[in-house]
């Protein structure tokens, strides 16, 4: 009998809500968040009067994933077997390994109560992935940074679109892998980002 896999907010519950900071662990959206959804703002808006972070705080959310931008690069040509400049196909390399045994042995080499365990580790490259691939393909996105820098987002500021590319990570490593390829999310998410 397989084992079962943990669902998206049992992944978020285990893995990254006991690293949030006391201050912030009781906030009304500690929950594994959409894939997309859209900020209501008024018309003229500028993204510094949405960010909710000060300038430091901002600096440090960007420090972190810039480092893990560096670790995926890094990581995933041993890891992962991809090869020449990061493309969408490194995304898909990804997919392909961490289909369900991947998953399931990730998790049991992933102690939760160590905040530099594989599986958050992995699965935050993963985020950071996604997000340059996202650029990539809509240079317009700009991140409204949170903390922690999980929960940060790429925001359209014309549609007022955000997306959640972290989270979009732990939904594909978790029992929901197999509901929707990460490049079809990507495509789709891209096509109503150009409507």
């Amino acid at each position: 009998m397989q084992e079962r896999l943990p669902n998206p907010q049992e992944v978020f519950n285990t893995y990254f809500f006991p690293w949030y900071p006391d201050d912030l662990s009781q906030r009304e959206y500690n929950c594994i968040h959409p894939d997309i959804d859209e900020l209501e703002i008024l018309k003229g808006t500028h993204i510094r009067e949405i960010q909710p972070l000060n300038q430091e705080g901002r600096d440090r959310a960007a420090q972190q994933i810039d480092g893990m931008i560096h670790a995926m690069m890094e990581d995933w040509p041993t890891i992962v077997g991809c090869a020449g400049d990061f493309s969408i196909d490194w995304i898909q390399e990804f997919e392909k390994k961490y289909r369900y045994d991947g998953i399931v042995n990730l998790i049991k080499q992933s102690p939760p109560d160590n905040y530099s365990n594989s599986y958050l580790i992995l699965c935050c490259e993963l985020g950071a992935a996604i997000s340059i691939a996202l650029q990539a393909e809509f240079p317009q996105l700009q991140w409204i940074y949170d903390l922690p820098y999980w929960d940060s987002v790429l925001f359209d500021l014309n549609s007022h679109t955000r997306i959640h590319p972290f989270h979009w990570a732990m939904k594909a490593l978790s029992s929901e892998f197999e509901t929707c390829s990460i490049a079809d999310k990507l495509h789709s998410c891209v096509s109503l980002l150009e409507e």
